[in-house]
């Protein structure tokens, strides 16, 4: 969208839908010194700890409720690493209007450390301006090792962070910000010389271009039918202890019943392959009985049916079955935010 500021008009019509303005007064905007002063502000990647302690069963033992918190959610929304922003800073005018946006510095792979191109705001008495390339909007500079992919349009992306692990571990994860500063060594010269200029400023970004699409967590297939299926772990396993309701303390040769009862004892049913009405027994109770094998990692599938008596059903441990490792291949992936447009 292309617009221009306007502090006064003499005359204005409207024709077709059109607003007509004649004798137009401009404020003055002295885009030289705010271009060259913008490029001084430098973004930086900022960190700061999720301290969220939470169980498997989802109870938070921390006094910081994270992101099921909506204020901590207004306040630590973070920035993707790898994914590509743009930032800019608007100036609060002499007679408190708002000027354009003015592009700042960017960079690749910006962390805390990153070190960027630095030029004086005066040498021997007389303003200095930096160098952009016209070809690719990058900063001409001496400096040997200056940023990578230094720009004058304010696009950035941010390191990763090497050292991530869980929430209930030693190093919690980490909330990427980002911090705008301006050099040390130029810092109160370039605050001072924006007063000639400007009342005030804040910082702006572009509307997010995703380059992630979404978070996924990777996920098994059967490799007979390519029904998706999710990891249990093995015998040991609390959770095979939990599904089954049979503890591992028990003997080895102890079959676990991986499924409950659809019906009642005493309920007739009819047999969907012979049209014969029969009555559920109390020996019918223990349903599809398996026995899990020593050291082996199994994974959770889910049936339309009934395990052993093939009806269709409604109940999900009646449908559930274990499936070895060795007959799946981690080749999916679940992605509940997923939107393709």
């Amino acid at each position: 969208m292309q617009y221009q500021l306007v502090s006064s008009v003499e005359t204005q019509t409207v024709c077709k839908n059109m607003l007509f303005l004649g004798n137009v007064k401009k404020p003055e905007i002295p885009y030289k010194e705010l271009t060259d002063l913008s490029l001084r502000f430098l973004p930086k990647r900022s960190l700061i700890d999720y301290n969220l302690s939470i169980d498997s069963q989802y109870n938070i033992n921390s006094s910081s409720e994270g992101y099921y918190d909506p204020e901590y959610i207004y306040n630590y929304t973070g920035y993707w690493n790898d994914e590509i922003y743009r930032l800019g800073i608007v100036y609060i005018l002499p007679d408190n209007s708002l000027s354009p946006v003015f592009n700042i510095r960017g960079g690749y792979n910006i962390d805390e450390n990153s070190k960027y191109s630095y030029e004086p705001l005066y040498k021997n008495g007389v303003r200095n301006y930096l160098t952009i390339s016209e070809d690719n909007y990058s900063i001409i500079s001496s400096n040997k090792n200056p940023i990578k992919l230094e720009n004058a349009k304010g696009v950035i992306t941010l390191k990763t962070y090497d050292s991530n692990k869980g929430p209930n571990e030693e190093q919690p994860y980490k909330i990427y910000g980002i911090k705008i500063e301006i050099d040390k060594l130029q810092k109160e010269e370039v605050l001072n010389e924006l007063k000639k200029y400007t009342k005030g400023f804040f910082f702006v970004r572009q509307k997010r271009i995703p380059t992630t699409l979404c978070q996924a967590i990777s996920i098994a297939t059967d490799k007979h039918n390519y029904l998706p299926v999710f990891p249990i772990g093995n015998k040991k396993s609390l959770f095979v202890s939990q599904l089954t309701g049979v503890s591992y303390t028990q003997p080895k040769e102890t079959k676990l019943s991986i499924f409950k009862q659809l019906t009642d004892v005493g309920t007739e049913i009819i047999d969907p392959y012979t049209g014969t009405t029969k009555r559920i027994a109390g020996s019918d109770k223990n349903l599809a009985e398996v026995s899990l094998k020593e050291n082996t990692e199994y994974y959770l599938a889910e049936s339309f049916i009934d395990s052993r008596d093939r009806y269709i059903t409604n109940d999900f441990f009646s449908r559930i079955r274990p499936i070895e490792s060795s007959k799946v291949k981690v080749n999916a992936a679940l992605c509940p935010e997923f939107e393709l447009d």
